[in-house]
């Protein structure tokens, strides 16, 4: 997708702005982006190219029994999952 950039931006500014983070985009812009890592600001109006977000997996681990386990009718405690 692309946006435009605002008068100020900067590559971190504007993934911020989109994604809600810099953490492992800003890359992932200045590949999809030749030339844009040479320009400190950006061009107010400027498109740049913002690639989709890979989806991260979140692993989930089992605190306590299993959802398979049978407890008595005194203790009806369910599994908690906790992620990641």
């Amino acid at each position: 997708m692309k946006v435009k950039a605002l008068e100020g931006d900067t590559v971190d500014s504007l993934c911020f702005r989109y994604y809600g983070t810099t953490q492992g985009v800003t890359e992932k812009v200045l590949d999809a982006n030749p030339g844009l890592c040479q320009q400190v600001f950006l061009d107010a109006g400027q498109d740049v190219e913002m690639p989709e977000p890979e989806k991260k997996k979140r692993e989930m681990i089992q605190l306590w029994g299993s959802s398979s386990e049978h407890h008595s009718n005194r203790d009806h405690r369910a599994g908690y999952c906790v992620a990641l």
